[in-house]
């Protein structure tokens, strides 16, 4: 049989611990979700604000730093998903930190 190592602390004890797995599994899949959505949300936003110039100026992207669709992009959906990235690097290394349960 295989005992896990939450098998050997006091009840209380373990009961915290697991709580704390479920709160960084969240946070892992949250903060995954996040960085994905952002990431998608920043290429849409800098694809519809490329498209817009290309219209505008008759087919060339050349004026590319006037936009304030792209700066948008840059300024906030690029920090944005590195932040959500950097939480999901933390999640998942707080999460494989913990002790580990047995399988049922």
């Amino acid at each position: 049989m295989n005992r896990s190592q939450l098998d050997l602390l006091p009840p209380d004890q373990a009961a915290i611990l697991i709580r704390k797995k479920r709160f960084w599994k969240r946070a892992i899949w949250i903060s995954l979700a996040a960085a994905v959505l952002s990431a998608i949300g920043g290429y849409l936003n800098y694809d519809i604000g490329m498209s817009g110039i290309s219209k505008s100026t008759g087919g060339t992207k050349s004026i590319v730093c006037g936009s304030k669709i792209t700066d948008i992009y840059i300024y906030f959906f690029r920090p944005l998903t590195a932040l959500c990235f950097l939480i999901f690097l933390v999640s998942i290394i707080r999460f494989l930190s913990l002790p580990k349960t047995a399988k049922p």
